[in-house]
């Protein structure tokens, strides 16, 4: 057994950097999971808008 088999990395961010982090950390065995979440938005009697996001799951890359 590696040690590649106990590491996750939570990879998220600018879509060509975390296609390439993801596709190199995956040759060496790591496994790479994103986070999802859930949005829900509200607008304030002044016009604003308020934007709530809660954790829904982790997906695997």
């Amino acid at each position: 057994m590696g040690e590649a088999e106990n590491v996750t990395v939570h990879v998220m961010g600018e879509m060509t950097f975390t296609f390439m982090i993801v596709k190199k950390l995956k040759e060496l065995g790591i496994k790479c999971i994103a986070s999802t979440t859930e949005r829900k938005t509200s607008y304030n009697s002044d016009g604003t808008k308020l934007s709530e996001f809660s954790f829904v799951k982790f997906r695997e890359y």
